[in-house]
């Protein structure tokens, strides 16, 4: 009943990443254990780390800003973060301009997409792609369940198939774990 679709990391570059020192000591997975840890730069200059939210269920959508499917569900973890009180809501955003972008940087059009939308959840910025690497995300959005322990439970989203979820969706995995 409580199967986890937990990313199997041993099996791909991000072990030789993480060997190589390409990932920052400030972000890690635990291969025993399950347990991830990160340090990113909020939309604000703060840093955020994944380990301050211990003892909290942790819902982090991977996106970018020239997602079709990532500006759908960024509103709906917007919109959770506000309503649900049993988790903690992050997204982390993949520093990528898109490719017919008005803007010169993606700092601004990361920027303006926030300002536009009323985006209040943290928007961490994974300046290097250590998430990327971490988590593995193959294909924007991603979603991943991290449960009160710091243990990854779930990874929505892989090459073959979006993990973009509806707000019904969320609170239901939420409610499993």
């Amino acid at each position: 009943a409580d199967q986890f679709n937990i990313i199997n990391l041993r099996k791909n570059s991000n072990l030789q990443n993480l060997n190589s020192g390409n990932v920052s000591n400030e972000s890690k997975i635990d291969f025993e254990t399950k347990k991830t840890d990160f340090t990113l730069i909020d939309q604000n200059g703060n840093k955020v780390s994944l380990s301050n939210y211990r003892g909290k269920k942790v819902v982090i959508l991977y996106w970018a800003v020239w997602c079709p499917p990532c500006k759908e569900e960024v509103p709906i973890i917007n919109e959770l973060s506000k309503e649900y009180n049993d988790a903690i809501f992050l997204t982390i955003v993949s520093p990528t301009l898109g490719e017919n972008s008005e803007y010169k940087t993606y700092q601004e059009e990361i920027a303006a997409y926030i300002q536009k939308n009323n985006i209040e959840v943290p928007v961490l910025i994974d300046e290097g792609k250590k998430c990327l690497d971490i988590y593995g995300i193959e294909r924007y959005p991603c979603t991943i369940f991290v449960d009160e322990y710091g243990d990854i439970r779930e990874k929505v989203g892989s090459k073959e198939k979006s993990g973009k979820l509806t707000k019904e969706e969320i609170i239901k995995k939420l409610e499993e774990y």
